[in-house]
């Protein structure tokens, strides 16, 4: 979990104090701490995470948490109805999903890398069920 918002903190482009104080932390310092893993005692607030994600506008603590539990965290996909490049994109994925799960079962073996592809496409594949289930029940959201 330290490594996963060590590196949202890193990838943002913003200091440790611009983000502390971003998220409303009035000792900054407590943030250092916080990514520290020689220093156990101090945790991330719970409170915090959604304010840091929103920030940094990276979401890999998210996934971590979801994976740590078993679940996938995937987002709502921004296919739009009668485009093209949609439905080839959308096949497309199907595709390479299916090919690497494939892959797997014959060669009863998978490396990190394939099962991070696997990962990666299965969550925009389930993207897509989701607005297809939207679509369905007649809640679509426009993205204009």
């Amino acid at each position: 979990m330290i490594k996963a918002l060590q590196e949202t903190v890193k990838k943002s482009g913003l200091s440790a104090d611009q983000v502390a104080e971003q998220i409303g932390m009035k000792q900054k310092w407590s943030l250092y701490n916080m990514l520290n893993p020689a220093k156990p005692a101090y945790n991330f607030p719970a409170a915090r995470l959604v304010d840091l994600m929103k920030l940094t506008r990276n979401y890999s603590v998210l996934h971590h948490l979801s994976q740590q539990c078993g679940f996938v965290c995937y987002r709502y996909s921004s296919f739009r109805l009668g485009k093209k490049s949609g439905i080839s994109k959308l096949a497309e994925l199907f595709g390479h999903a299916s090919a690497a799960i494939a892959q797997m079962y014959e060669s009863h073996r998978i490396s990190k890398e394939e099962y991070q592809s696997i990962y990666d496409l299965l969550r925009e594949v389930a993207g897509h069920l989701k607005m297809a289930d939207k679509i369905r029940s007649g809640q679509l959201e426009f993205n204009f």
